[in-house]
């Protein structure tokens, strides 16, 4: 099916042009997505590239508000990456993962992607449907840095007890805490 919103439409082309699956836009997100720059979409206008990380987060745990940004960024001939950082009142989740360098093994790396993208859809996904009212997970995925994942309870900002992850992919592990979080509450 043909979307009819034209930034979507380039979203998606851009993303197929690398072979790599597209991420989901929550509708309410992708009324609002612009193309900042080439390759470099958001609901909102941005004020640096994607490949900072961190400024993203830490906006985040100041002022916890709804946003999406995602595309192709970085600088030098190592230090490329793909992006997506998804966040709304209940979880908020960073996904840096390094892209098209001469030192990439592109196969593994859109495998790596295509799974990541898919369990970060699934905890979106249960978040909205079993998280527990007051709290926010917060995911932090970067091919650069540790993983990492921490709790914060609505109303508050700052930085949340960050929980370390030994491998990359801890969306998965992240995902994994919020089910263990929900049995135990049930």
């Amino acid at each position: 099916m043909m979307n009819s919103n034209p930034v979507l439409r380039r979203l998606e082309t851009v993303f197929r042009e690398q072979e790599l699956p597209c991420p989901w836009v929550p509708p309410i997100l992708a009324s609002q997505l612009a193309e900042y720059a080439p390759a470099m979409f958001a609901s909102r206008p941005l004020t640096s590239g994607l490949y900072g990380l961190e400024p993203f987060v830490a906006e985040y745990l100041a002022t916890p508000e709804p946003f999406v940004a995602l595309g192709f960024d970085g600088h030098g001939l190592v230090s490329q990456a793909v992006h997506y950082y998804l966040a709304d009142e209940r979880v908020a989740v960073f996904v840096q993962q390094r892209w098209g360098t001469l030192f990439d093994d592109p196969a593994h790396d859109r495998e790596c992607w295509a799974i990541m993208i898919k369990h970060t859809r699934k905890l979106l996904e249960l978040a909205a449907e079993r998280f527990p009212a007051g709290e926010r997970l917060i995911v932090v995925q970067s091919s650069f840095d540790q993983p990492r994942f921490g709790w914060q309870r609505a109303g508050e900002t700052g930085q949340p007890r960050w929980e370390l992850c030994a491998a990359q992919g801890s969306p998965i592990l992240a995902a994994a805490a919020l089910r263990r979080r929900l049995q135990a509450a049930a």
